[in-house]
């Protein structure tokens, strides 16, 4: 029984820190997830609480894997670990009968399972942690209990510092249609999705749906637009971006949130583009103002006001906006964009093998160290 409870420990652990890794590692892109299920019960979230609410859950997510794995704490974690998993399976089993979203995003955009699928992934969870926690009272202590709260907390902060960093500089791992290398010229007409845009306006604190077709006259105000998938073989997947007809080298600037551009911000937007303007490089921007699609400007880059670096249709290239003054639009132009695509590549391989091999090698040394020199401290 004892080597039952340890494969269960194991396996539950694994699927619970990789399940917090990959969304922490995309707060906005796990802020879209909170989004989409706040949705279902008619609660509609601001981007920045959503991300907050996204990255607190993936911690938990991330340090309850962490600590069953090592042993820490595992009356309290083994009990949060049940009762998560029994959200998570009926969550997933109202969305495999009802289907209101395609996704449930339990691995962020890394790996995408259907909502039966999901469940099932769940039930097997639920198996496992069962186990876990009959056998939690048996469990030893490796340390006192101060040691413990400081190993946890160190798992939790480091976990937190990995997303706030990633919101900043933008996921170091890109899992969206528009990574590094992708060629939007691949995508052909045949078998791909139609799509239906609903726009929403506000007049006199009333805000109203209108297709592209029945537009208000000016006396509305444009507060948002949504495009989804109505047909095709890519239906609930984000619509292509249409890219200037341009050989060679794009820049483009994507907002699609302009009411929090801040004066220092959009400044900082202009210097850009007259620096590349100066190079010669060409720079376009697109905002939800235009009447771009919102989803779509997130997908292609998470950071509101970010830079998206273009070579004959070809993703080259991805800036957060904090980015923006760093960046040296000629000098871009000037590299080859197969070698630029190809360090991203080598950069995101080194990435999270560090992150994944650190995190575990941590992890086994952090017990080992416990065992042998602070178990009776």
């Amino acid at each position: 029984m004892r080597l039952v409870r340890a494969v269960c420990r194991i396996l539950f652990s694994l699927v619970f820190v990789c399940a917090g890794i990959l969304k922490i590692i995309d707060p906005v892109g796990t802020g879209l997830i909170v989004k989409e299920y706040l949705s279902i019960i008619h609660i509609t979230a601001a981007d920045f609480p959503a991300i907050c609410l996204g990255t607190a859950l993936a911690t938990l997510e991330f340090t309850t894997g962490i600590c069953i794995l090592i042993g820490l704490k595992m009356r309290l974690f083994a009990g949060i670990g049940m009762g998560l998993t029994l959200i998570f399976t009926a969550i997933t089993l109202y969305l495999a009968i009802y289907n209101p979203i395609s996704d449930c995003g339990c691995f962020g955009q890394a790996i995408h399972l259907t909502n039966w699928q999901t469940f099932k992934k769940n039930l097997i969870l639920l198996v496992l942690v069962t186990f876990i926690f009959i056998g939690r009272k048996k469990a030893t202590n490796i340390a006192s209990d101060p040691v413990q709260w400081v190993f946890v907390g160190l798992y939790a902060a480091f976990a937190v510092a990995v997303s706030v960093f990633s919101y900043i500089r933008l996921p170091q791992i890109d899992f969206t249609q528009y990574t590094v290398g992708a060629d939007l010229s691949e995508h052909t007409e045949s078998g791909a999705p139609e799509y239906e845009t609903v726009f929403t306006y506000e007049k006199d604190g009333r805000r109203c749906e209108f297709s592209l077709e029945n537009l208000p006259d000016s006396t509305w105000t444009f507060v948002d637009s949504e495009t989804t998938a109505i047909g095709g073989s890519e239906a609930g997947s984000a619509p292509e971006i249409e890219l200037p007809k341009k050989e060679g080298g794009l820049f483009i600037i994507s907002i699609y949130d302009p009411a929090s551009v801040r004066p220092k911000l959009r400044k900082r937007i202009d210097d850009f583009i007259l620096k590349a303007e100066r190079e010669g490089a060409e720079v376009h921007i697109f905002s939800t103002e235009d009447r771009s699609d919102r989803k779509t400007l997130i997908t292609l880059n998470r950071s509101n006001g970010g830079i998206t670096y273009f070579y004959d249709s070809v993703v080259i290239e991805k800036w957060g906006s904090a980015a923006l003054d760093e960046i040296d639009p000629g000098e871009i132009s000037r590299k080859d964009p197969d070698v630029m695509v190809l360090q991203r590549r080598i950069h995101e391989q080194l990435f999270i093998s560090i992150l994944v091999l650190s995190v575990f090698a941590l992890a086994a040394t952090l017990r080992m160290s416990c065992r042998i020199f602070v178990k009776n401290i």
